[in-house]
């Protein structure tokens, strides 16, 4: 994959559940392993809007998760995705999904990965992902990291997948859903590649 290489910047998230987050995220990062905040969350504060969660991503695999966070003093359910590498931990400020980085291959007919990897790195995690708008990823500094474009595509309400829109659509096809959830509910506008795939999927 191509990546895009965005103007850094920095956001001043806020609240108690950020507070929950950046305990997580501390932990993880002095017990040695990279873990950021993903997805939604980052896409609702680069809009200005107020997160209802944060879902957090790691190096650190399932074992490695659970260990840390009872050496920080946080209770966690075990791995509740045994399969997809998530753990839930509960801190003072509520309950957070943590996701080891990885990798899917989808089967035929299935909305649910047929394989899934562990893998080593936040760019690979984020390849397996929807849209560019929910691809970045932030630091508990605050830092977005921004490896698909997706800053570029909030800026112009553009929603634009990631990779081939056709694939997209073929792997998971609740990603058709959501598309129309973005347009719809928040205003953005299919980009022409996506587009495309959407056609090609439904007739397919």
């Amino acid at each position: 994959m191509s990546w895009f290489t965005s103007k850094k910047i920095t956001l001043e998230p806020s609240g108690e559940i950020w507070q929950g987050a950046t305990r997580i995220l501390r932990a993880l990062a002095d017990a040695g392993f990279e873990a950021y905040v993903i997805g939604g969350a980052v896409r609702d504060l680069v809009l200005k809007q107020t997160p209802h969660d944060y879902d957090i991503v790691t190096k650190a695999r399932p074992d490695d998760i659970i260990d840390i966070m009872a050496k920080a003093g946080f209770n966690t359910t075990g791995v509740v995705g045994k399969s997809f590498g998530v753990v839930v931990v509960m801190v003072p400020e509520g309950s957070y999904e943590v996701a080891t980085f990885r990798r899917e291959r989808y089967g035929a007919d299935s909305h649910r990965p047929e394989e899934v990897v562990y893998a080593d790195t936040l760019e690979e995690d984020v390849a397996r992902r929807d849209f560019t708008v929910n691809g970045m990823a932030m630091t508990a500094q605050g830092e977005v990291i921004d490896l698909v474009g997706g800053l570029k595509d909030i800026k112009s309400l553009t929603l634009r997948t990631i990779g081939n829109a056709e694939e997209r659509f073929q792997e998971d096809a609740l990603r058709l859903f959501r598309a129309c959830r973005f347009v719809g509910k928040l205003g953005f506008l299919p980009h022409r590649s996506l587009l495309d795939g959407w056609r090609l999927t439904l007739n397919a």
